[in-house]
């Protein structure tokens, strides 16, 4: 689905609290700023809020993006999970089942390249709204000074997989506000 058509559909639904990793996250934060979304709390985990150096992400990109096209989804998969920020991580074999083809196009569509920076409206205020990232992730820097951001010890990039009971119970304290 096109991301501007999956963002009004995002903006159309009725007020909920939402819960969004990664990408995901980015793609809520783009909901909520730029499309009204009415979220009545908004969990990010391991969200990138901003490119620092816009080249060298789309030569990461490029390469990843070229890997893709070439290689298996398992070569894909398995080299994707190398990356530093996946330490200590085993993908599920679902993993390994997604669809080239599509996969391909989710990446094209969705690519942070694509999304602006929402450091601005985050400090804004509005919807509450709280971070979780791993321990020491540089994606968290530009936070500093926000009061909802948590750190999960010893986890990766995959916190909401790993560390599935204390994310849950950071998320419920949102839910109470």
């Amino acid at each position: 689905m096109p991301k501007d058509t999956f963002l009004k559909e995002l903006a159309a639904h009725p007020p909920v609290h939402v819960v969004a990793y990664s990408m995901g996250a980015r793609l809520a934060l783009e909901a909520l700023f730029y499309h009204g979304a009415p979220f009545l709390s908004l969990t990010c985990l391991s969200a990138t809020l901003e490119i620092e150096n816009r080249e060298r992400r789309q030569l990461q990109e490029t390469k990843w993006m070229d890997q893709l096209k070439n290689h298996s989804i398992k070569d894909f998969i398995d080299s994707w999970y190398t990356q530093k920020i996946f330490a200590h991580f085993t993908p599920p074999k679902r993993r390994y089942t997604q669809d080239k083809e599509a996969l391909i196009q989710i990446l094209k569509e969705y690519s942070i390249l694509n999304a602006p920076s929402f450091l601005p409206d985050i400090f804004k205020g509005g919807v509450p709204i709280q971070f979780i990232f791993r321990e020491n992730d540089p994606k968290a820097e530009p936070l500093k000074g926000f009061k909802d951001v948590h750190f999960v010890k010893g986890s990766s990039h995959c916190i909401h997989l790993e560390y599935r009971d204390l994310i849950s119970k950071i998320v419920k304290n949102i839910l109470i506000l």
